[in-house]
Parts: structure tokens; sequence; C-alpha cells
């Protein structure tokens, strides 16, 4: 607004001064300062469904599903991690293994010109695919001889069985994240319907799930020249370290009732079972 003001007898005009903020300055910050991360967008899987109200998630396995959801790569983006903590937290679900922190992320993907659009469940890869980090589990032997971990396996340093067997890597092979026995593994007992127990200490790539947004719709009046708009500005999330969680809910009415993926029900929470 014009204005004017009065020092020592002399009258003083000045003009309007129009602040605006810079959407192109806010992306270059969290270029320069961030890192790069691939985003995948989930969608609720519908596999075994009969109704659109059920609660019912085991079904066979098939590409591309996990956590109850089926994820596909949208693209890659530079972001910027603040308020960053360690604390171990027990929820509804179970424990929260590893961290949360808050990310903010650019309105545009860095390889394309599409739009960011995060939701909560999607998940957050780091770009560079060299990071691992290790963990180790016992597991059970599958009667189909493919067995799926707690977390997608990038390569395997040690396995042994419940009967002291050392197993090497010509006995099995790593697809799609999973152990592939080629030789029976361990083995799988079909009187007792059990597994032989195995403990397994592998790789994997570090994940994080969308917890909840905390500034999906930002927005900002600019100068565009021709006068000001009100245009979107970086979004920015609570995001939380991969969940421990099995494949299956149990569901004695499932088509395999027996099939020992199926663990009880997690409560509900912001995940179900993996």
């Amino acid at each position: 607004m014009a204005g004017k003001r009065v020092e020592q007898d002399v009258t003083i005009s000045y003009a309007p001064v129009e602040n605006s903020f810079n959407p192109q300055d806010f992306e270059d910050k969290l270029r320069n300062h961030g890192v790069r991360l691939v985003h995948y967008r989930a969608l609720r899987c519908p596999v075994g469904m009969t109704d659109r109200d059920s609660e019912r998630r085991p079904h066979p396995d098939h590409s591309g599903c996990s956590n109850g959801h089926i994820y596909s790569k949208s693209g890659t983006v530079t972001g910027i991690f603040t308020n960053n903590s360690n604390r171990m937290q027990q929820m509804d679900a179970g424990f929260m293994d590893g961290g949360t922190a808050q990310i903010t992320l650019p309105a545009h993907y860095d390889d394309c010109d599409a739009e960011v659009l995060a939701a909560p469940y999607d998940r957050l890869y780091l770009d560079e695919e060299a990071i691992t980090v290790p963990h180790h589990q016992l597991a059970e032997t599958h009667i189909t001889g493919r067995d799926r971990l707690s977390r997608p396996i990038v390569k395997v340093t040690d396995l042994i069985d419940a009967n002291g067997k050392v197993y090497g890597p010509d006995d099995f092979n790593i697809v799609d994240g999973q152990i592939v026995w080629t030789n029976g593994g361990p083995g799988y007992d079909p009187e007792r319907q059990k597994g032989t127990i195995y403990s397994v200490r592998y790789t994997y790539r570090p994940y994080f799930y969308v917890d909840r947004m905390i500034h999906q719709i930002r927005v900002a009046q600019v100068n565009l020249g021709l006068g000001r708009a009100v245009v979107r500005m970086p979004q920015s999330m609570m995001v939380i370290r991969e969940y421990v969680f099995e494949k299956s809910d149990n569901d004695r009415n499932a088509p395999n009732p027996d099939d020992p993926r199926q663990t009880p029900a997690a409560a509900d929470d912001i995940f179900g079972s993996r």
C-alpha cells in the first residue's frame, strides 16, 4: 500500500512493496540440500475380496503386492529429511521398527514434469540401490519351496536351520526379494504340516511408509507478472521406517487356513499385515 511520512518537515512518498513467495526458490533449496527418493504409490489390493467391505486379506502371492497394497513406481524426487527420530514405539499393529521423520518434497518429480501427489501408505526408497541395511530373523520353510520374509531380500549373508545345517548361495536363489530353494532347502513335513525352522541374516533396501500428510494442501499467493495467483507449494509428510509384518492374517475361512504364513491379525491401525 502506498503511503507518506513526514521527516524534518520533508514529505517523502514511497511506492507499494508487494511481497510474494517464490515456489522455484523453495524447490531449488530442496533439491540442493535433499536426497533423491524413489516414490511408489499405493493402491489397496482387491485380489481375493468377495465383498467391498470385507476385511479378509489372505490371497496368493502375486507381483507388486505387499502390505495389502499394490505398489507402482511414480518417479524420482529429491526431498529433505527433518525431525528425525529413532525411538522404538509400540502401536496397535506392533512395534514400529526404525525411526520417524518429516519429509518435504517438491511439487514435481526430478525426472519428469508430473506432480508429486503423495498419500498415506505410499513407499519411499533411497534412490541409491547400493545402500542396504542388515536384518536377521527366524523363518519357517514353506511347502512351495519359496519363502517370503519380513523384508525384501537383497543378499543372504548367513543361513542355518534347526538341525544345524548351514546353507550357501548354491542352495537357493533370490527372486523378487524372496528365497527360492534349489535343492529342497531345510524341508517341509506334510504330516505335521510344518516347515523346518531356520535362522537367516540378510540385507535389504531400507524404505519408508508415508504415515500421514502434514501439508497435503499447501498453497500460496505468488506474483506471476500479470497478477497474483494461488499455486501449489511442496508437500510435507511424516514417514516411518518399514514395519515387520508377515504375509497373511489368520483366516480359518480362507482356502488355505493351515498355511503357515497365516498369523494372528493385527489390530486396526495404519497398516494391516504384510
